[in-house]
């Protein structure tokens, strides 16, 4: 996973807790590099979910929910950090489709290293979109919450429902099958 992800869970806690969480995080994780992580670096998906879970004993906040709300957090971090993907689009249909074709080759290319999860999307019509997401790592609330900001950020009334074919722990296999009302 690229660092962005760990730097930003790391600056949502210290925001929406506290410092001392921040550093409580920090002390029980006992990382090899201190917890600095730099946005283009690329750490394991395990030290996020050892993050999580110290996150999660200590506010009581179920880790999957709390993965979940991160998602929707990440996403308006990078509304803000990264306004050119959300230039001229209006439709969250269009956004969503664009992370796999224009978002995704494009991380490809500045960071080779990275192993950015696949999100092919297949418009089934105009009011029905499904997502296969793929990726190292149990992190089908992270991209869930991703997606339902996307549809509050576009203003969509809808549902999503989630069809998790994951067969063990250590990656991701969802489709997520998105209706508009």
């Amino acid at each position: 996973m690229k660092g962005i992800v760990f730097s930003e869970f790391l600056e949502m806690i210290e925001n929406q807790f506290s410092l001392n969480l921040h550093h409580q995080v920090l002390r029980e994780c006992q990382f090899d590099h201190d917890g600095v992580y730099t946005p283009v670096g690329t750490y394991p998906y395990e030290e996020f979910l050892a993050m999580a879970d110290v996150v999660s004993r200590e506010t009581n906040i179920d880790q999957q929910k709390l993965i979940h709300v991160y998602g929707e957090y990440l996403f308006s971090r990078f509304v803000e950090l990264y306004p050119e993907f959300f230039e001229n689009m209006e439709h969250p249909f269009d956004f969503l489709e664009s992370v796999d074709k224009r978002i995704r080759p494009s991380m490809n290319q500045v960071y080779p290293d990275a192993d950015f999860p696949a999100l092919p999307c297949r418009r089934l019509d105009e009011k029905v979109l499904e997502i296969q997401y793929k990726s190292v790592g149990p992190l089908m609330e992270l991209a869930y919450g991703l997606v339902q900001a996307t549809l509050e950020y576009f203003r969509y009334e809808s549902s999503i429902e989630v069809d998790d074919k994951s067969t063990t722990g250590d990656h991701t296999d969802v489709t997520f099958t998105i209706r508009l009302e």
